[in-house]
């Protein structure tokens, strides 16, 4: 079965940082089916940016 995507983030604000995450998540998933592949590499400057995420959450949530 393969990985769906419902949502896809516009390139302004938090939701770029969302987008970064998702695409970061997604070369883990790779990254894990193919092991050796070059492709599946992780850049540290593509790496998600938690401090930026939290105020992504923290803006959005009624609580």
């Amino acid at each position: 079965m393969g990985h769906e995507n419902y949502y896809r983030p516009t390139e302004h604000g938090h939701e770029a940082e969302v987008g970064r995450r998702l695409k970061h998540w997604a070369r883990l998933r790779a990254q894990r089916r193919h092991p050796d592949s070059r492709r599946a590499r992780i850049s540290q400057a593509t790496a998600p940016r938690p401090d930026l995420f939290n105020a992504f959450v923290d803006a959005v949530s009624p609580w």
